[in-house]
């Protein structure tokens, strides 16, 4: 593709600028691409060639944007190396000597951030290039930024200076010592033809082996849209690389939300009967936003909706899995607040994809019946793992009904509630755990027994504590206030759990 003429040709003669072109769908699959380079762990899988693709197709059909000039010019440098860098100064340079003001972003301050994140890049990878400059290249790289460095100060004087750009020439100029006698023979011919030698990037076997699993699970959902293995070969494409939690501040990552286009788009599709379209534009969007956990709540929906039950369980299993590799994903958020999960998503995690149950520490249980609770609640988690739901259930269920105590009745009461709490089935807890409290009351536990009334307090806060719409946030607190009056200490520990959650 030839980049030289992106900054100097306008896109049509009536608008020679283009369009605002944040909220068109090839900008979200570039910021997508760019958004693995912020991630440690996905930052060796950046296709910095459809990045390069992307951005030029933008300049040239779409618009004049710095931002995506930025991108472009990465893109270039570490594709193409030095060559690629000399074309992104020249690019850049020509967007503004030729569409200055009418550039977008439209604000100074964005066009300042577009700029700054550029040199923030250029820090990083320039050092990288490693390479040997040819005198040829060196003059045309120094016309290039002193020609930039020129408009910039015209068209966005409050940008920082162009330091690392600068200082990369600078060391490219010096002559390495140890072959400088060498050099000193060579014409300046030859030392104009001399060619740029470049130290190849080290291979990624998961990068190389990434686009392979996106394109059979293509393959297997074009030949049959309800295979599972393809719902489980794209997620493991998605998040094969992410080993981490990505960076953040509380709960904001610095990751770019969804496009509110795109949200709007599945929101219309969802209200359509075309269930088959409706997911294919669900799994279109999750190589782009890997951590919109929304996208596969939907398309489990859809899935189940189909009758693909299978495919919908591969796609609850690979959600699972990444609830173990990265807990905690779930409760972070978009730079502007948007939930990687809403209250849909994070109820369906918890009921539905919640990771594989490990043996429940029993609440502090009383008396003789304590042995045969232990033993009958491991009984129940195992069963659970087998994906024998119901089984596990009835068999507590059944000691519950056969009790002849209020008391004992309480204490299965309770193994059941945690069982369900523990293994992600919250929902189905809450009868039981609204009635746990009452009897709490109804028989002063909290004077007669504290430190069982305690334990059962505890269980009910972490249930209710788990959902977030109404009543139950106000239900924690209730009992949140009930745990203070036994246990101060107890109660801001929990307290402080919840804040981190």
């Amino acid at each position: 593709m030839d980049f030289s003429a992106l900054g100097r040709e306008g896109i049509s003669a009536g608008r020679p600028s283009g369009d605002d072109v944040r909220y068109h769908p090839l900008f979200d699959q570039l910021q997508a691409e760019v958004d693995k380079s912020s991630l440690p762990s996905l930052a060796g899988s950046v296709e910095w060639e459809k990045v390069a693709s992307y951005a030029a197709e933008i300049l040239s059909c779409h618009s004049k944007d710095l931002l995506v000039a930025s991108y472009l010019a990465v893109g270039l440098m570490q594709s193409r190396g030095v060559e690629g860098l000399a074309v992104a100064l020249n690019v850049y340079a020509d967007l503004l000597q030729y569409h200055g003001a009418a550039l977008f972003p439209q604000r100074m301050r964005g066009r300042v951030r577009a700029v700054e994140w550029w040199l923030e890049k250029c820090d990083v990878h320039l050092p990288e290039l490693n390479a040997a400059v040819t005198a040829a290249q060196l003059a045309e790289l120094e016309e290039g930024l002193s020609r930039l460095e020129r408009l910039m100060v015209e068209h966005v004087p409050e940008a920082t200076p162009l330091r690392p750009l600068r200082e990369f020439l600078e060391r490219a100029a010096v002559p390495d010592q140890s072959d400088q006698s060498d050099r000193s023979d060579r014409s300046d011919r030859d030392a104009e033809a001399e060619p740029l030698v470049l130290n190849p990037p080290a291979t990624d076997p998961i990068a190389d082996v990434l686009p392979r699993l996106r394109e059979a699970a293509a393959a297997l959902r074009r030949g049959n849209p309800a295979a599972p293995l393809a719902y489980r070969l794209s997620r493991q494409a998605a998040w094969l690389s992410v080993t981490t939690l990505p960076p953040a501040e509380g709960a904001k990552t610095r990751l770019a939300p969804p496009p509110s286009a795109a949200s709007s788009r599945l929101a219309d599709l969802g209200k359509s009967a075309d269930l088959a379209c409706y997911l294919d534009a669900i799994e279109s969007l999750l190589d782009q936003h890997i951590f919109w956990l929304d996208l596969n709540r939907l398309a489990a929906e859809a899935l189940a909706g189909l009758g693909a039950s299978d495919a919908a369980t591969v796609v609850a299993q690979e959600s699972s899995f990444l609830l173990q590799r990265l807990p905690g994903v779930e409760a972070l958020a978009f730079f502007d607040g948007t939930p990687f999960a809403d209250p849909a998503t994070r109820q369906w995690l918890g009921n539905d994809v919640a990771p594989a149950p490990s043996p429940v520490a029993p609440v502090a249980l009383l008396g003789a019946e304590v042995d045969s609770i232990t033993q009958q609640t491991q009984q129940s988690v195992s069963l659970i793992a087998e994906g024998k739901l119901i089984e596990a259930i009835e068999g507590l269920q059944r000691q519950l009904e056969c009790c002849s105590s209020q008391r004992d009745r309480l204490q299965w009461r309770v193994a059941l509630s945690q069982v369900l709490v523990e293994t992600g089935r919250t929902r189905l807890a809450l009868p039981h755990l609204e009635q746990a409290v009452r009897d709490i009351q109804r028989y002063r536990l909290e004077t007669y027994e504290p430190e069982l009334a305690l334990s059962v307090l505890k269980l009910a806060w972490r249930g209710f504590s788990m959902l977030e719409d109404p009543p139950f946030p106000e239900q924690a607190r209730e009992v949140l206030h009930r745990i203070a009056r036994l246990d101060a200490t107890e109660m801001i520990r929990l307290a402080k759990e919840g804040e981190r959650s």
